[in-house]
């Protein structure tokens, strides 16, 4: 999954420094000077996105919700969240101590009050100023890498089709712009005799086609050795 367009903020997996700078081959920190490849950040980014589309943003639109065979596009987040969820998952699957991981978030706090930029930034901003509420979504991000323990039957398969149709859509997308690279998407939708709910019971068809990667301890080897820079 890959970041919300035009949004290019980074974390440092180094220093916890939040910066901004439009992906190419090799990311430089401004703060540690730390590099790292792009394809590197990406793969670990990757698999965060996806831990907090499918175990928080998605969790949270069906828990609870009727049982009455609909499915939502639900939005992905912007990346201050996902930074939020590599700290949480670098304790969870890393085993960093509790005290490296509080170190994150206060730098991702500091970012945040200094440089907040759209609504959705002042609602974190207020969210991880929440005990309860950072200890539910590390809760949640955990039950996503134990196969949504907590989660009834229902919420499970409804969270799976959501990602699914996220990681097939994209790739529909990128097959159909590779051939008509000035087609509108979304007028396609749109002009479609198909609703979005029948495209999406297609494309379900395939589901167990896919299989995602998931983080492992060796992918936080090295995360956080510079927190102490500011």
């Amino acid at each position: 999954m890959d970041h919300k367009e035009d949004d290019f903020r980074k974390i440092c997996f180094h220093c916890a420094s939040i910066y901004e700078m439009e992906d190419g081959e090799i990311l430089t920190c401004p703060f540690c000077g730390r590099s790292i490849p792009t394809s590197e950040y990406e793969r670990v980014m990757q698999g965060i996105r996806q831990a907090v589309f499918g175990g928080w943003t998605c969790r949270a639109e069906y828990e609870g919700a009727e049982d009455d065979g609909k499915r939502y596009y639900t939005e992905p987040c912007g990346e201050i969240l996902n930074f939020v969820a590599v700290a949480v998952a670098s304790g969870l699957i890393g085993n960093m101590s509790y005290d490296i991981v509080k170190k994150v978030f206060g730098k991702i706090v500091s970012y945040l009050k200094r440089s907040k930029k759209n609504c959705e930034d002042e609602t974190l901003a207020a969210f991880l100023e929440s005990p309860e509420k950072i200890k539910k979504f590390s809760e949640y991000i955990s039950a996503y890498y134990d196969e949504y323990e907590g989660a009834d039957a229902k919420t499970k398969n409804a969270i799976m089709e959501e990602v699914f149709v996220d990681h097939v859509s994209h790739i529909i997308d990128g097959l159909i712009k590779m051939r008509h690279k000035d087609i509108d998407i979304e007028k396609v939708m749109e002009d479609s005799p198909h609703t979005r709910e029948e495209i999406m019971k297609m494309v379900l068809e395939i589901r167990n086609k896919v299989n995602v990667k998931r983080l492992e301890e060796e992918d936080f080897k090295d995360f956080w050795d510079d927190i102490d820079i500011d």
